[in-house]
């Protein structure tokens, strides 16, 4: 059983569910993560199923409808399996059918009848008193005392009281001029929570799942939220499950994000991701059945939406609230920099950069792509990268970016431009026997290009200095050579 919330008010239509990751008859098996299902299911722009009950029942309906275009044929159709179940099982299934354009309806299939109403609820008759309660502010109980199921996990949160950092598209009312379908619609997502965060009611958990009459259609609702109760997650082998832990208030006590997403063909399926289990799931129906997840696990925000624009060839990656910030870019593409995959590391540094064009941070991100194009030996676009991160003010460690941008001035033959930085390194510190014998290079370089003998004499007092600091003798050696050959042939 589970809950599923209906309203209507005027030409504007809503629908919330709950979506168990984990449900059992036995405690010791946890059901395959594959097998949960949604409860609300967009047939078409203009039409919503949503059941509670016998899963087998609710799908052979819905595939039943699926393709059917008369309502009322639908309506007979699925009183016709209501009153079935209803007197032929201990375990019924009831419907919910919401109508768009033009007729504006809610149809309740539940205790043997249909009826054409404005408010209903499926499932849990306890989870729906809660939500009364919770949704009319009824209760006087304090959120920071609200009971918690109890975790296998023995680690203590790292909160105490999580707070409400819930971000919702939230469907304003067809005219604009009903302000209290929007004050319900958020009434109602929040009452819908607290019902999963109590644990109160077994049956009703994991995360909602909104859908709303909103431009002239029915569409799943963006939202990300932070629950304030840790989340089993099952996996594929029996007897196995994994705990999303706590987090910090920033990572999300747990949190999770709802994108729902078109593919090329204008398919739209249900995305989730869980930013501290790093779990993605996608939801999609196959032969008009019901809403099943394809699981991505140990999948970041970031590299999610990226496996979801390639899968789905859309044309660029979805983003998801929470993971998908400026430093998440950059540990991202550290990761597949030291996996040695550097294609991969700059797209996500492109995308990073496009994505936080106007953040006050977007040196960090520049600075680990000038570092990869320095690696990968692209030195002509690292040094436009060391250019935009040195014109940021708010950054550290100069002397590093200006050795680079010296060394990548150097490969490209500008060996003037390497000699200024190499300069403007050693005045940060003037120990580094590195940059003296870079410099001595492009000293020497340049006179060989210019036949300059005073930067042979430079390129000399730099080796020497270098020398002195504990540089590579064999090295220093070498280059001497070079320099005393060429200043003969000067004279």
């Amino acid at each position: 059983m589970s809950l599923v919330i209906a309203k209507k008010s005027e030409n504007d239509i809503y629908l919330i569910s709950d979506t168990k990751l984990s449900e059992s008859n036995d405690e010791k098996l946890v059901t395959k993560l594959e097998d949960n299902i949604l409860k609300i299911v967009i047939i078409n722009s203009q039409l919503v199923f949503a059941f509670a009950g016998a899963v087998s029942d609710a799908e052979v309906t819905l595939e039943r409808i699926s393709n059917i275009s008369d309502i009322n044929s639908i309506r007979n159709i699925l009183l016709e399996s209501h009153i079935k179940s209803y007197r032929d099982n201990d375990y019924s299934v009831e419907f919910i059918l919401a109508i768009g354009n033009p007729d504006f309806n809610l149809v309740e299939f539940k205790n043997g009848k249909q009826l054409d109403v404005k408010n209903s609820w499926l499932g849990s008759q306890k989870a729906f008193n809660l939500y009364q309660s919770y949704f009319l502010g009824k209760d006087k109980q304090n959120q920071s005392k609200r009971e918690t199921p109890k975790s296998k996990s023995t680690k203590t949160p790292e909160i105490n009281i999580v707070m409400d950092l819930s971000v919702t598209h939230s469907p304003s009312n067809q005219d604009k001029t009903n302000h209290s379908y929007s004050d319900s619609y958020s009434k109602s997502l929040s009452a819908m929570k607290r019902i999963i965060e109590s644990g109160i009611v077994s049956e009703v958990g994991g995360f909602y799942l909104p859908v709303a009459y909103y431009e002239n259609k029915f569409q799943y609702m963006l939202y990300s939220t932070i629950f304030s109760a840790n989340q089993t997650i099952p996996i594929t082998k029996p007897r196995m499950s994994f705990v999303i832990p706590f987090g910090s208030a920033e990572q999300g006590a747990y949190n999770v994000t709802l994108n729902p997403i078109k593919d090329k063909i204008g398919n739209e399926h249900v995305t989730f991701h869980f930013n501290i289990g790093k779990l993605g799931l996608v939801y999609k129906r196959s032969n008009s059945g019901l809403p099943r997840p394809s699981v991505f696990p140990e999948h970041d925000a970031i590299d999610f939406s990226f496996e979801l624009q390639k899968k789905f060839q859309l044309e660029e990656p979805p983003g998801f609230s929470l993971g998908c910030g400026l430093d998440d870019y950059g540990i991202n593409a550290d990761k597949y920099i030291k996996l040695g995959l550097n294609d991969i590391a700059l797209e996500r540094l492109n995308w990073g950069i496009l994505k936080n064009k106007k953040n006050v941070n977007l040196w960090k991100l520049y600075r680990s792509r000038a570092f990869l194009y320095f690696n990968m030996q692209n030195f002509p676009l690292a040094i436009l990268d060391f250019n935009k991160v040195l014109s940021y003010e708010s950054i550290s460690n100069h002397e590093q970016l200006y050795k680079l941008r010296g060394d990548s001035y150097s490969h490209t033959g500008k060996y003037l431009n390497a000699i200024g930085d190499y300069t403007k390194c050693l005045a940060l510190n003037s120990n580094n026997s590195s940059v003296y014998f870079n410099r001595s290079a492009n000293h020497f370089n340049f006179a060989i290009k210019s036949n300059s003998k005073r930067n042979l004499q430079l390129a000399i007092n730099d080796l020497q200095m270098a020398g002195n600091l504990g540089y590579d003798m064999y090295q220093i050696i070498i280059l001497k050579n070079k320099i005393k050959i060429h200043l003969n042939n000067l004279q």
